[in-house]
């Protein structure tokens, strides 16, 4: 029996399923903060926005994109009126310029799809949010 600790599968399927558990991450924040009924605080909704902005530019056309997207429509408007379009329009251009997609290869893992996790840690991005 292989061990995944030491060694985990680098398939693409694996990538996708690490993928997915990210946004799935996403909803579980919503889904946990209704059942607690405990809104999320602005900060987690910025860091949210934040990373499904960055998983659609990383990861165009494909289901990843759609997932985030429809992230993003939940959230849409919980920034308040503060956060503008022209605030959307530039961390979709931080979001490009990190390059989210490219490998980040560690041993043998590559851990890109991090990058997007990371992404709202970003100093620019936290300015930009309000952070």
């Amino acid at each position: 029996m292989r061990n995944y600790l030491k060694k985990p599968p680098t398939s693409i399927c694996c990538k996708f399923t690490f993928s997915l558990f990210l946004l799935i991450q996403c909803f579980l924040v919503t889904a946990n903060s209704k059942q607690n009924k405990r809104p999320e605080s602005p900060a987690e909704i910025r860091q949210i926005v934040a990373q499904a902005i960055c998983l659609i530019e990383g990861y165009p056309d494909s289901q990843i994109s759609k997932d985030a997207y429809a992230v993003l429509s939940a959230y849409e408007g919980a920034l308040g009126t503060a956060f503008k379009l022209k605030n959307i329009v530039k961390l979709r251009e931080f979001a490009k310029a990190s390059k989210p997609a490219t490998p980040t290869t560690i041993g043998e893992h590559n851990f890109a799809i991090a990058a997007c996790v990371l992404f709202s840690h970003q100093k620019d991005v936290q300015a930009l949010l309000g952070n």
